[in-house]
């Protein structure tokens, strides 16, 4: 499989080594936006729920549920 071919894994990139590796990470749903949190060293994914992946410890987990977000 190549980088790409599917929407909800993660894929990471290691700049030293110039290649790229396949998390053990699946999303449920492959769609919403991504950010970096340097200062949190995180990946955040802005979907419902709100997720973020910790490529050092290779973990994902739940921010944010909608129920908890103001205005819902």
């Amino acid at each position: 499989m190549a980088v790409g071919d599917d929407p909800a894994e993660i894929w990471t990139f290691d700049v030293c080594a110039n290649t790229w590796h396949r998390s053990g990470v699946t999303l449920r749903s492959g769609r919403g936006a991504i950010a970096y949190d340097e200062a949190a060293d995180l990946t955040v994914i802005f979907s419902d729920p709100v997720l973020a992946y910790d490529v050092d410890s290779d973990t994902l987990s739940v921010r944010s549920a909608a129920a908890d977000r103001p205005g819902r």
